[in-house]
């Protein structure tokens, strides 16, 4: 999500991605994910959906003499890991940006905003090919919808086809 973000972000401060600016983020993208959030968000995740049975579990080890785990506790360490979680997100996208703000060839530009939608579907279609995720009807209307959201926009069907025909375009 945060490299679609990132997609959206771009095209409207500085229009297209170039080819170094992409694969670095991809690059480090996936490094990021795969090392640090996924991690975390299947830890969290895990502790949700195995609360009752490791509860039950400890439960039935204890004597009847022994006091039974701190539910709160264990609520509040997975609040935790759910914080770094949301953080290590936040640094991914720090990063991101600093990616493009780094490169001279990247300064902000005062693009029209066709040029900005287009700049938006065409970074977003880079992520989704780079993603191996097929461009089908419900990817493209959901990109769409994205668009539309991040640029604060109405749907009205110029814009949407606009959106819709840089999709469809090969990439470069």
């Amino acid at each position: 999500m945060n490299l679609l973000l990132f997609a959206c972000w771009h095209a409207r401060q500085r229009g297209f991605f170039d080819g170094e600016l992409l694969e670095n983020a991809l690059s480090f993208s996936s490094l990021w994910a795969d090392n640090v959030v996924k991690p975390l968000r299947g830890t969290r995740t895990w502790m949700k959906s195995n609360e009752d049975t490791l509860w039950e579990r400890a439960c039935l080890r204890l004597r009847a003499d022994q006091t039974p785990p701190d539910a709160e506790k264990f609520d509040k360490l997975r609040q935790q890991i759910k914080s770094l979680e949301l953080q290590s997100e936040q640094f991914q996208q720090n990063v991101l940006e600093s990616l493009a703000v780094n490169l001279p060839q990247n300064q902000p530009q005062d693009l029209s905003l066709e040029v900005r939608l287009s700049a938006a579907a065409s970074n977003l279609r880079d992520i989704v090919e780079a993603s191996a995720v097929p461009l089908n009807e419900v990817v493209v209307q959901s990109l769409s919808s994205l668009i539309l959201h991040a640029f604060d926009l109405t749907e009205n069907s110029g814009i949407l086809q606009t959106i819709h025909n840089e999709l469809a375009r090969p990439s470069a």
